[in-house]
């Protein structure tokens, strides 16, 4: 028996595929007939391994959760400020001020000049007078800054004013069961500021304070710049403040 051919009708799929040729197969057991037929795409589509099918969908999806995935959220807490004064309220002498990095560190670094420039403004804003070699009182700036992960220890110090690095969130992207895309929090940085007010000649300090605050790297408060202007601002609201009083300053 020769060659036959079945014609396939216009589906609303779309327009037929090119002829192809199936598998052999028996007609009523006498022999082989071989068929031609009009496939349909989709037909293709739903023959496929399951495993083919979904693999283009996945990787999709995974792409669309891993841009979100990244977004990881930014924080930044309260300034932290505790103060202490030899003098009543009210009674801590101001004047002319020089004020200099604390014993140990450069006090020519670059990454120390936002510290020292803010804690000059916010001296300034209290009623003293900044001032070179020869003013009455000194005022000794030092700062700390740590670098840690979420709710964890500290991991060390960062060198003060030259910015820390997100934590690695790695390279892989699993397809399939167990996928975990849930954002990361960024690594948080511990800033401490402490200012210490005293005599020129020496002796013993007349005021005291100390800031902290925690921001995460991916938060603007994490620059040096910002973070010293935040904190010296906090450190001076309400000078001198009570002697010993701990408080949050938002």
């Amino acid at each position: 028996m020769g060659p036959s051919s079945t014609n396939c009708k216009r589906r609303r799929y779309g327009r037929k595929a090119a002829k192809s040729t199936v598998w052999p197969k028996r007609d009523g057991g006498t022999g082989l007939t071989i068929s031609t037929v009009y496939v349909q795409p989709l037909a293709i589509w739903r023959v496929l391994p399951f495993t083919m099918r979904m693999k283009p969908l996945l990787s999709a999806l995974a792409l669309a959760m891993l841009t979100t995935a990244c977004a990881t959220p930014s924080y930044f807490s309260p300034v932290e400020v505790t103060r202490f004064s030899s003098a009543p309220a009210g009674q801590v002498p101001r004047g002319p001020v020089n004020v200099r990095i604390a014993p140990g560190e450069d006090a020519e670094s670059l990454e120390l000049a936002p510290y020292r420039a803010a804690v000059s403004e916010a001296l300034a804003a209290v009623g003293y007078t900044p001032a070179g070699e020869g003013a009455p009182y000194v005022a000794l700036v030092d700062v700390e800054r740590f670098v840690g992960a979420p709710g964890g220890a500290r991991r060390g110090p960062v060198s003060v004013g030259g910015g820390a690095s997100t934590g690695s969130y790695g390279s892989g992207v699993g397809l399939g069961i167990g996928l975990d895309l849930t954002p990361r929090p960024a690594d948080e940085i511990d800033t401490e500021l402490a200012v210490s007010i005293r005599p020129a000649g020496g002796g013993q300090a007349i005021w005291e304070g100390r800031a902290r605050f925690t921001a995460t790297a991916n938060n603007d408060y994490a620059q040096p710049a910002l973070a010293a202007d935040r904190m010296a601002e906090a450190l001076f609201q309400g000078f001198p403040g009570n002697s010993g009083e701990t408080i949050e300053v938002r």
